[in-house]
């Protein structure tokens, strides 16, 4: 990284930095009475994703995000705020590449997805002229 910074400082007269900011991203919750129901049943792991659906049967809420993502590399960063640290059971029936509709298959399985800001850690590349 260090030598990127530099190259970009001899190159083209920027500072570059690495810097926590507040950045707005997708996270996923669960309710309280629902974490148990998505707990899996501990079958042979299968993961089925189309357009229109992500099935999971002893999958992890990174493949569900990863699924969701995949349709929306455009977007903000999907962040697991779950606290879920075991494989799951989930079917998500839905356009993928149609957020509020995801959103409303999520809350049907006890996941809420929404839109907010955490600190992370970003590039900032500045022209020192200005």
């Amino acid at each position: 990284m260090l030598v990127l910074q530099r190259e970009l400082k001899n190159c083209f007269g920027f500072d570059a930095s690495l810097e926590m900011r507040d950045f707005p991203c997708w996270t996923l919750t669960v309710r309280k009475d629902t974490a148990v129901s998505l707990k899996s049943k501990g079958q042979q792991i299968e993961m089925d994703d189309s357009p229109k659906q992500i099935r999971l049967k002893n999958g992890s809420i990174e493949q569900l995000l990863l699924g969701i993502g995949a349709y929306h590399q455009d977007q903000t960063p999907f962040i697991d705020e779950t606290g879920i640290d075991y494989p799951i059971d989930i079917q998500v029936d839905a356009l993928l590449d149609n957020l509020p509709e995801v959103q409303q298959a999520l809350r049907k399985n006890g996941l809420e997805l929404s839109k907010k800001k955490r600190p992370m850690k970003v590039i900032v590349i500045r022209d020192p002229e200005q």
